[in-house]
């Protein structure tokens, strides 16, 4: 996979940013099981730049919540106060779930329908109606497109083929000043 030559568009749903001393925890339980050295590299989101970007972090969900098979397994939750974020509870996890289902409706109604959907990524989270201090949205736009003949190929059958002519010319324009990867 090249992330810097993707052009469709990403929505990456994550937990709250975690600290150095879990990840830290993380990198020795993974080394139990795999060479660390092979998971090191450079980051695909940073590298996700000819492709928008929405990156939501639910900031009180942990990983297993992000799933509906887990939502359900009460296993899951035997564990659930040792390894919750905050004061955050499990009817908390279920509004959360319910954010990230809207979230991915309006992301699928963006880019598939190409409907108004795409002014609610512009929008914070709590002007879409969520609760405050649940989540954070960033929004980072595509910048131009790759310049090679598969990218001109995939821009025109997204845009359209009236758009070729200028698909083509903010092509050479970006090989032009360099910005090519």
């Amino acid at each position: 996979m090249h992330p810097e030559q993707m052009t469709i568009p990403l929505l990456f749903f994550a937990q709250a940013p975690d600290t150095l001393e879990r990840q830290a925890r993380d990198r020795v339980e993974a080394a139990k099981f795999v060479d660390i050295s092979k998971l090191d590299g450079p980051n695909v989101l940073n590298a996700w730049t000819h492709g928008d970007l929405v990156t939501v972090y639910m900031l009180g969900l942990i990983h297993t919540e992000h799933s509906s098979l887990y939502r359900r397994n009460e296993d899951t939750w035997k564990r659930f106060p040792e390894v919750r974020r905050a004061d955050y509870e499990r009817e908390d996890g279920i509004t959360g779930y319910a954010w990230i289902a809207r979230y991915t409706l309006q992301f699928l109604d963006a880019y598939i329908k190409h409907d108004a959907a795409m002014a609610y990524f512009k929008k914070t989270p709590a002007e879409n109606g969520a609760p405050r201090h649940f989540m954070t949205v960033s929004y980072r736009a595509a910048k131009g497109v790759p310049a090679t003949l598969d990218e001109f190929r995939i821009e025109v059958g997204r845009q359209g083929f009236d758009r070729a002519p200028d698909i083509y010319a903010a092509m050479r324009k970006e090989k032009r000043a360099g910005n090519k990867p």
